[in-house]
């Protein structure tokens, strides 16, 4: 029997990312799942613990009936389907349910016209909270300004994943990434910007954490093609396509990049130009050091170089000097100083963020910091975002 203050969980679809958040609620005391939803005809009255892959049925049948969901009357819904559908959240929403989704939702920034702020009004009218998550976008924006803090005067953030893919080559995730397109498809640009438009969700997280403000987002892709024909399962990949793909976004202040999150995705080795990829994320801060040791480091490996390019360099761009990046400090630094610029600058920190006080000479610039690599095990990678 579990306690009154347990909290009711309904899982929303049931792929990959159930087989990991279902077997979590289950672990936990503090939560009891009472409800999973099921697209798919052939799943509804299948116990949930089958479609998961637990070994014994805990009771807990699928339904593709939403009333019958919200009548359990759940805390939660954990809802996690490839793709948001603004109708399914309000609805939730609006009976007072809080939803935890991995679903293209971080600050709904880039949903179609309207749909953030029907997302705002159902949550208002349910008394009903969303939080947006996953790794890439998402929590990498975090872990990235966590890994900032340890330096003053941040004038350049980068956060780099950089993956193989062609383990799960056929995963759903990246249908419309355009692989397989012929080499100098003048539309792939446009249409790979849609396809990753969500990504910009945590660009504009790890701006509003680094306090960061009146930027322009800058896109810009890199293809690499396929050297011979890829077998690759459930995505064969002629000779002479797109198989890799590499995709900056960069958050720009007057000309001047001052946050960029980069992808590099490579369907295997066999791809033209030779990409290094690190499987895994990579964070570089260029910025001068506190009272920290300068060799202080993320958890993780340490990160790969290759000789003919630098893992922490976008390939297309040359190196711009320290004094190029001297704009001011990106970064609200730790809560002292926070609070010493604030009596400084009665502006804030958006403000003090370019004061021409904090521009100094290039010989007063340090040398960047640099961080390690966050491994990641690439089935969880795939399965977050």
């Amino acid at each position: 029997m579990r306690p009154a203050d347990t909290l009711r969980v309904v899982q929303w679809t049931t792929g990959n990312i159930a087989r990991e958040a279902v077997p979590t609620v289950l672990e936990r005391p503090d939560m009891e799942l009472v409800g999973a939803f099921a697209f798919s005809p052939s799943k509804v009255g299948v116990d949930i613990a089958e479609l998961v892959g637990i070994d014994e049925p805990i009771g807990v049948t699928a339904t593709d009936d939403i009333e019958a969901l919200l009548a359990l009357r759940p805390d939660c819904v954990v809802y996690s389907p490839l793709h948001f559908n603004v109708e399914e959240v309000e609805r939730i929403l609006r009976a007072g349910v809080n939803v935890v989704t991995s679903a293209e939702f971080l600050t709904g920034r880039t949903l179609p016209a309207g749909e953030q702020a029907r997302v705002a009004a159902a949550a208002e009218a349910g008394a009903a909270t969303i939080f947006g998550g996953g790794m890439n976008p998402g929590f990498s924006a975090v872990l990235t300004a966590v890994g900032a803090g340890i330096s003053r005067d941040v004038r350049h953030v980068r956060v780099s994943e950089s993956v193989d893919v062609s383990l799960f080559a056929g995963d759903k995730n990246f249908d419309l990434f355009g692989w397989g397109r012929p080499a100098g498809d003048p539309d792939h640009p446009t249409d790979l910007a849609h396809a990753i438009r969500f990504y910009e969700d945590g660009l504009e997280v790890l701006a509003d954490l680094l306090g960061l403000s009146d930027y322009e987002i800058v896109f810009t892709p890199t293809f690499a093609h396929a050297t011979e024909d890829l077998e690759l399962p459930g995505r064969p990949i002629p000779k002479g396509t797109v198989a890799g793909i590499d995709i900056a976004l960069e958050a720009v202040v007057d000309g001047v990049p001052r946050i960029e999150m980069h992808q590099r995705y490579v369907m295997g080795s066999a791809i033209e130009p030779a990409w290094t990829v690190e499987h895994g994320y990579r964070v570089d801060v260029l910025g001068d050091r506190t009272g920290v040791d300068r060799r202080a480091r993320l958890p993780g490996r340490r990160a790969r170089q290759s000789s003919s390019e630098p893992a922490t360099r976008h390939p297309s761009r040359p190196r711009r000097p320290p004094s190029a990046h001297r704009r001011g400090d990106v970064l609200p630094r730790h809560a002292d100083r926070c609070r010493s610029a604030r009596r400084r600058h009665p502006g804030g920190l958006r403000g003090f963020a370019r004061h021409p006080n904090l521009r100094r000479s290039p010989a007063a610039v340090g040398a960047p910091r640099r961080a390690g690599v966050i491994p990641v095990d690439g089935r969880v990678m795939n399965v977050a975002g």
